[in-house]
């Protein structure tokens, strides 16, 4: 994510995959420039969300 539209205007995002012995392994990390306790918190549970959604769809 190189610049998110509202609410999140001004976030940098990246994802990361790569094999950890056998499995996937996702870092998905972001940077907002001036984000308060409330916008950081709603981020990290869109995140948390779509890691959770990934992690099911790929159990055995």
């Amino acid at each position: 994510i190189i610049d998110a539209p509202p609410p999140f205007p001004g976030l940098k995002g990246e994802v990361k995959v790569s094999d950890h012995e056998g499995k996937s392994e996702v870092i998905w990390s972001g940077d907002m420039p001036n984000s308060d306790k409330e916008t950081s918190m709603m981020l990290s549970g869109i995140y948390k969300t779509a890691l959770d959604g990934l992690k099911k769809l790929t159990e055995d």
